[in-house]
């Protein structure tokens, strides 16, 4: 296994979806061009937020953020190898 970079890059991609999610629920009908607004931008974003660790983990360094230790050798963890990453882009594309 290759170098490891902290970065809390992978929250954020899953975060902006979640974001996205609740802004589209909450726009809903009233307004049709702001909801497609908010897809809009959150597909920019998040395809600029995975697109940025490609760079690394081509290099061969996984990519991790521990969002919290449950127990000893128990964590909540994102972590980005290049099959996750694989995963990631073609997300990120197809949204």
């Amino acid at each position: 296994m290759g170098e490891v970079i902290y970065s809390a890059k992978p929250l954020w991609a899953v975060l902006v979806s979640m974001v996205a999610a609740f802004l589209i629920l909450l726009t809903g009908d009233k307004a049709r061009n702001l909801r497609e607004g908010w897809t809009i931008l959150a597909a920019l974003i998040k395809f600029g937020l995975v697109f940025s660790l490609i760079e690394p983990v081509l290099a061969g360094k996984t990519i991790e953020y521990t969002l919290i230790n449950l127990l000893p050798g128990v964590a909540l963890q994102f972590r980005v190898d290049a099959l996750g990453l694989l995963f990631g882009v073609v997300a990120a594309t197809l949204w």
